[in-house]
């Protein structure tokens, strides 16, 4: 298992949120800390630490494909 953080900014839209969570979950990984921050009426910013089996490169491919995501950093 590794540990990482991924940083995002992602539209604050109905069910972004949940949406990434389930990304993150259906890939395998497990939050360890999770901060959410509103940076404006349209958009907020996650920062996650997470531990998962499967590659990094992976989940972050998988989250960037969410049409919420704006940028996503590691």
């Amino acid at each position: 298992m590794d540990n990482y953080q991924l940083s995002l900014t992602a539209y604050d839209r109905l069910g972004s949120l949940e949406r990434i969570l389930r990304v993150i979950r259906h890939r395998g990984g497990k939050i360890l800390t999770m901060n959410m921050q509103v940076i404006s009426a349209e958009k907020f910013s996650l920062t996650f630490s997470l531990t998962n089996s499967k590659l990094k490169t992976q989940m972050v491919n998988q989250l960037a494909k969410l049409a919420d995501i704006v940028t996503i950093s590691d």
